[in-house]
């Protein structure tokens, strides 16, 4: 990645964050990002939303149309430089982020590939989008295929 920044796409757990998925995501913003897009979803989609909120980053939300789960996160904030869209039923939404961005960053709850997954799913969408991954593993591993 070059320092230009990116459009990092955001796909987590409902369960949120372990610690070095955190750090290793903090970091990579930092480095990379200028604008940021997620779901909005309750979990790693919240946590994220504040790491980038943090680091000051442009923020684009892809809400679910299911509010069950919905984390609220541009209600939430103060932020300013938040972008919301119309919400969309999850599969949709999960392409229109994947569609939005340069990478997409994954921080799945599982070491490995499960069917049965929305984070999963999400990064299988990328892969049909031949979208760049960065699968940040629970213990803090990067893969990006």
């Amino acid at each position: 990645m070059d320092n230009d920044g990116i459009i990092v796409g955001f796909t987590g757990s409902r369960e949120g964050m372990a610690i070095k998925q955190k750090l290793t995501l903090r970091a990579f913003l930092k480095k990379n990002a200028t604008q940021f897009i997620h779901g909005d979803c309750e979990g790693s989609d919240e946590e994220a939303h504040y790491i980038a909120e943090e680091l000051k980053l442009s923020i684009l939300i892809y809400p679910p149309q299911d509010v069950k789960h919905q984390a609220f996160c541009a209600q939430k904030s103060a932020y300013k430089l938040i972008v919301s869209f119309k919400p969309q039923p999850y599969l949709k939404r999960n392409k229109s982020i994947v569609s939005m961005c340069d990478v997409l960053c994954a921080t799945p709850a599982t070491m490995r590939e499960q069917l049965r997954s929305g984070t999963w799913s999400t990064v299988r969408e990328a892969r049909r989008q031949s979208k760049q991954l960065m699968i940040i593993l629970p213990d803090g591993t990067i893969s990006r295929k």
